[in-house]
Formats: structure tokens, sequence, C-alpha cells
């Protein structure tokens, strides 16, 4: 049984591309997170818009959140690893979220940060580091 949104992990996603609203209903799929926010990193502007009807945060301000949410990055490009340092200074804690169409052997070992996607099979004794992205099929 899924619990209620109220029950649920609360969850900052890294990033305003295109790849963070996917990452955020994936999250939202797994049914044990709910996404607040988002955070921006370059362009300050963006913290006047939403995603998904979600406020987008500057990255400054996301100190605020370090106790009560986890965080997860929402980008797909080379940028990654520099946004996830940024963000580590301020103790954040990653989730790794495995969505309930995935099929994840009990064996496996997922690092902090991943994202396993619809679709994903892992097998026997595979060791997934932190942060990373696993897509689709």
């Amino acid at each position: 049984m899924t619990p209620s949104k109220n029950m649920r992990q609360k969850l900052i996603i890294l990033g305003t591309g295109s790849f963070a609203p996917v990452a955020a209903n994936l999250a939202e799929e797994s049914g044990s997170f709910v996404v607040t926010a988002f955070v921006e990193n370059c362009n300050p502007e963006k913290t006047k818009e939403t995603l998904l009807n979600r406020p987008i945060v500057w990255i400054d301000h996301v100190p605020k959140f370090v106790l009560t949410h986890k965080a997860l990055c929402g980008l797909g490009s080379t940028k990654r690893a520099d946004f996830i340092a940024e963000i580590q200074k301020f103790s954040f804690s990653f989730a790794s979220i495995i969505h309930p169409a995935a099929y994840v052997a009990k064996t496996v070992t997922i690092g902090n940060g991943s994202l396993i996607s619809p679709g994903s099979i892992i097998a026997d004794f595979t060791r997934i580091g932190k942060h990373v992205l696993v897509n689709r099929g």
C-alpha cells in the first residue's frame, strides 16, 4: 500500500531543465516521495516561475530544507556533478529512487542519489554508485 502524500518523504529536485520534471514524476510514482520544490543555480530569474505547479528555489535558499527534505539531481547533463557538489556543501541527504515498474534483485546495492527508471532490470549482485541515472528499459 502506498503511503498518503502526508506520509511520504519530502523531496527537492535539483535543476529546472527538461529532465527535472521527469525525475519529479518518477520520484512521486515510486510512492515514497512528494516533490515540494525545484532548485535553480544558474538563472535567479527562474525563481519567479513555477515548475509542475511547484516553486523554484534559488540555491542559496535551500539550507532551510536540509532537515525536512531529501534531494535528487534532476539534471541529465555533464553539469550534474557540479550541482550535486554545491548541494552537498549544505549536508543534504540524497534520495535513492526505484520506480515500481523496475526489477531490482534483492542482492543489488544502489548508491545515494540514484534513480532507477521503469522497465529497468538490475541483476543480482550489481552495485550501482552514487547519483547514477538508469534510464527507462
